[in-house]
């Protein structure tokens, strides 16, 4: 475990999340939007919605793989996951003012059989691990500042989506949905698999991908992290929280403003 990332029992204090910094990194407006104004949002992606949907799935073949050393089947998998479609769907439509957003022409149902036929996909790649210890499990860490060696007032708080054993190995398994594959930059740069690995002091972290393509498709790939790469990602982490507890905040104008979910409330403020 690194020694920049230590466990913590403390749950009165504040958190930080690797999702809320690099939301801050994206958009810092954005993010004052979402987590300290609580601004409703305009609509929902249909991405977000996919993504939520087959989070869910997977953590239930996992579950069921955990208690009972038995693969779902391909049919019950594909039918929860059209089950969670609806479910998301619906939680978008109520927590939004336009509901979902859909993208390259989707609509309601074929983004729903695109999450079926994606969850298929799972199933028939899927190589269980030797050991399941945990799936959706939380984690607090103390964070030191690697530049002052101070203790940050923040924790950090994380989910992971799954805690594995393979071949002896502590193995982090993350579900991801992409429309394109992971590149060996991508890989190489992932906040959240540097700041994990380090806080759970796990062997190597899996991201297992679901290709939204027209051919749906499942990848998974390997990553490890040297104590030199998650010193910098704990670096990075504080710094963006040195940025927030400053109270900076500016409009990140990009492509991203075009789909995001505080965009007209933006332009008016």
């Amino acid at each position: 475990m690194s020694d920049l990332l230590t466990p913590s029992t403390d749950t009165t204090r504040p958190h930080t999340s690797v999702s809320a910094c690099s939301s801050y990194e994206q958009c810092p407006q954005r993010y004052w939007y979402q987590k300290i104004d609580k601004v409703p949002p305009e609509h929902v992606s249909d991405f977000l919605v996919f993504g939520r949907g087959g989070h869910q799935v997977v953590a239930e073949i996992y579950m069921r793989y955990r208690a009972l050393e038995e693969m779902m089947s391909k049919e019950e998998a594909k039918d929860l996951a059209a089950r969670a479609w609806s479910n998301e769907a619906q939680r978008a439509m109520d927590s939004s003012e336009d509901g979902i957003r859909y993208t390259y022409k989707n609509d309601y149902n074929s983004s729903k059989d695109q999450l079926v036929d994606c969850i298929g996909a799972f199933v028939d790649w899927w190589d269980p691990p030797s050991e399941i210890l945990g799936v959706e499990t939380r984690f607090r860490t103390e964070i030191t500042d690697p530049k002052t060696g101070e203790i940050r007032k923040r924790v950090l708080m994380g989910y992971t989506d799954a805690i594995t054993r393979r071949n002896g190995d502590l193995i982090i398994d993350e579900h991801k949905t992409s429309r394109s594959r992971y590149n060996e930059s991508r890989l190489l740069r992932d906040f959240q698999a540097s700041i994990y690995i380090g806080a759970l002091n796990a062997s190597r972290l899996r991201f297992q991908v679901l290709l939204k393509q027209k051919t749906p498709t499942v990848e998974g790939y390997y990553v490890t992290r040297s104590e030199k790469q998650i010193e910098e990602a704990v670096n990075k982490m504080c710094r963006i929280l040195d940025a927030i507890d400053a109270g900076i905040v500016y409009k990140k104008r990009d492509t991203q403003c075009s789909s995001c979910q505080f965009r007209n409330y933006c332009e008016d403020h």
